[in-house]
């Protein structure tokens, strides 16, 4: 598995997998394609690859002090596979190389995703937070 950044060619690949932590709101917009491409041609998509397949997909924005993961997704057949795990590494070291002291990331509760996230090193913090009256979780790590 190869882990590269993402083609324009992939965004309709990615929405699908975005698709599979869709919430029904209308505000929920991170797997809409106008948003997936503009984030491509920013360059914060990366997907996981094995051949030409896509297995996961990470939107990574890095700022001087920190990235953030926005969006982390997997195949529903690719995961417990370590694909997502991977890619949080990939995260990891390209914040580092871009001299970002953390790596962030924030998750609404109802995905249950804490765990994995707890696994990768993240650290939740004791507070929830609320994104458009929507509890969420957020996780640090040092990089």
């Amino acid at each position: 598995m190869h882990i590269v950044k993402a083609r324009e060619a992939e965004a309709v690949e990615i929405v699908r997998l975005n698709r599979g932590f869709h919430l029904p709101f209308p505000w929920f917009i991170w797997d809409r394609l106008n948003w997936v491409r503009e984030e491509i041609r920013e360059g914060n998509f990366f997907v996981a690859k094995e051949g030409n397949r896509i297995l996961g997909a990470i939107c990574l924005k890095i700022s001087p002090k920190e990235g953030r993961i926005d969006t982390l997704a997997v195949r529903r057949d690719s995961r417990r596979l370590g694909v997502g795990r991977k890619l949080v590494a990939f995260a990891k070291r390209r914040t580092r190389k871009e001299e970002g002291k953390r790596l962030i990331v924030s998750s609404f509760i109802s995905y249950g995703v804490g765990g994995f996230y707890e696994r990768c090193g993240f650290k939740k913090s004791s507070e929830i937070y609320w994104y458009r009256n929507q509890p969420c979780h957020r996780f640090r790590m040092n990089v």
